[in-house]
């Protein structure tokens, strides 16, 4: 089993190299569509979430391509909730401090 403290590490990892694998190969529209065999990727939990948000698009033909509208918000909010995860982590820490301070 893997440490709950690597798990978002490895699921990071995974996510950034399907992606640059569906950008690198050119697979940034329908026409240039791939399926996930002919980038070496394995149809896991990741890519299924990445076509869940609409991330990568399927075709009629069963080949996926990058939408890159969707990639530009998915990052977004990845950025928005790594800042607010930062946020609870510094708002605990302020009341621990005050907690500590006023109770000798």
């Amino acid at each position: 089993m893997i440490p709950p403290n690597i798990a978002p590490a490895i699921i990071a990892l995974k996510t950034k190299k399907i992606i640059s694998s569906f950008k690198e190969s050119g697979a940034l529209s329908p026409n240039q569509a791939k399926t996930p065999e002919e980038l070496n990727l394995s149809r896991g939990m990741i890519l299924n979430r990445l076509i869940r948000m609409g991330v990568l698009v399927e075709t009629r033909d069963e080949r996926f391509y990058l939408d890159t509208e969707k990639l530009t918000q998915y990052e977004a909010g990845k950025k928005k909730r790594i800042l607010s995860a930062m946020g609870l982590i510094l708002f605990m820490l302020i009341m621990l401090i005050l907690f500590s301070l006023l109770n000798p």
